[in-house]
């Protein structure tokens, strides 16, 4: 292997802390890193130059099903000009993946268990970056925030790409005939802990717990993941109406203060967005909708719910529009709008964006998904189905399901799982 690309395999995965601290906008960077350095531009020439089997297109009726339901679909998403470069965008995204994934099914073994290893180096030098932040110095956060400690929001997507990562750092270890891997397990396993306890979002949390559940439920019981997939269909249809009706503030009414502000905020989001997106239930309002914050149909104030124990009744950085009070403690209502860039939840983005035929044309791929996942080396399935299941957390409480950073890191995520895969032991290493 040439010094430029093992230099690079080492800039790639220990440059983590630097990306984190970036707030892991970065991510993007590694992907188009890893494009160049597993070959993806050969890949793309040989994609090109390839000729397409008319008779994988008669053998594939699927395949072709689904091709052309996405293509219709991404034609109803295509509303305006910043709706064109988002699609191409995402399609350029698609391809790098593609052309990267290619790439590395032309590596040596040797170039694999020597990537492996870096992987696993830096992914711990990632963990240790993280433990000194929170537990020692917070060098990062003191230089870059003038914090005297840890800083929480300077670190948020840093920590979503260590709860993903941390996954292939496992499968990783047990790549090595080692007895030291069980302590590196137990060490990656109580670190991730550790970070979790102290570090932001609070969906990484829950997303962790997603994958456990998953993991666990692929591991002993894969005959009921069936049922887990239909569920996750049927959530997918029903959203909009669930939030609408069972799940806003007005059911809610009284338990609202028992959510944390955050949580509180997102239950309005979805109610407000579930409403939007029902006013056009068939092919939505096109990729990338934005409702105004400040058109009065959709700006309905934001309100928080505070319990009788709680002492600051409202943020000091915005002034209420209105107090009211009742037995359990009182409503704040803000003058700012509910409002946000993005609904804070997949399915709900689906039906705003492209109505029930985006939601049906999603349940196509679920099913596919499904089928993929059933065909899967039975060693790798719960695995791969942890980051299924920390990706559907993610997708339903947190961040918008086009922003090319999450959607890079989960491609790079499981772009890792492809090369450690198959791997050969190489003996006892150190």
């Amino acid at each position: 292997m040439h010094i430029i690309k093992k230099l690079g395999f080492y800039g790639l995965f220990f440059s983590l802390p630097l990306i984190a601290t970036l707030k892991g906008k970065g991510i993007l960077v590694s992907l188009f890193v890893a494009f160049f350095l597993f070959d993806g531009p050969q890949a793309c020439v040989s994609m090109i130059k390839r000729p397409l089997s008319l008779k994988k297109w008669i053998l594939s009726p699927s395949l072709k099903v689904g091709i052309l339901c996405t293509v219709a679909l991404f034609c109803v998403y295509v509303r305006n000009w910043e709706s064109m470069f988002t699609l191409l965008r995402l399609v350029g995204l698609a391809l790098i993946v593609a052309a990267t994934s290619l790439g590395i099914q032309t590596q040596s073994a040797d170039t694999r268990h020597h990537v492996t290893k870096v992987f696993l180096g830096g992914g711990l030098f990632y963990i240790g970056f993280f433990l000194w932040e929170i537990y020692g110095p917070a060098w990062a956060s003191k230089c870059i925030t003038d914090n005297t400690g840890f800083n929480v929001a300077l670190f948020i997507r840093g920590t979503v790409i260590l709860t993903f990562l941390a996954i292939p750092m496992l499968i990783a270890v047990d790549r090595f005939d080692s007895p030291k891997k069980t302590f590196a397990h137990i060490f990656i396993l109580i670190s991730l802990i550790l970070i979790l306890l102290k570090a932001q979002p609070s969906a990484a949390r829950l997303s962790v717990i997603g994958g456990v559940f998953f993991f666990w439920l692929s591991y002993y019981h894969w005959k009921t993941i069936k049922l887990l997939f239909v569920l996750m269909g049927g959530w997918l249809l029903s959203a909009p109406f669930i939030f609408k009706y069972f799940i806003n503030k007005n059911t809610l009414f009284k338990w609202m203060h028992y959510l944390p502000d955050s949580y509180q905020h997102r239950v309005q989001i979805w109610e407000t967005f579930s409403n939007i997106a029902l006013t056009r239930p068939f092919f939505g309002y096109g990729l990338g909708f934005r409702p105004l914050l400040n058109e009065s149909e959709y700006g309905s104030p934001l309100c928080l719910f505070y319990g009788k124990e709680s002492v600051n009744i409202m943020r000091s950085t915005t002034l209420p529009d209105g107090i009211s009070y009742y037995d359990w403690g009182q409503r704040v209502c803000l003058n700012e709008s509910v409002l946000t860039t993005h609904p804070h939840n997949g399915p709900l983005q689906i039906w705003l964006e492209s109505g029930a035929y985006g939601a049906l044309t999603f349940l196509f791929l679920i099913y596919f998904l499904y089928r993929v996942m059933n065909k899967l080396n039975t060693a790798y399935r719960p695995y791969t189905m942890a980051v299924i299941g920390m990706y559907f957390v993610y997708w339903n409480i947190s961040f918008g399901m086009w922003q090319t950073w999450f959607l890079a890191l989960v491609a790079l995520t499981f772009l890792l799982f492809q090369i450690i895969n198959g791997l050969p032991f190489k003996g006892k290493q150190s």
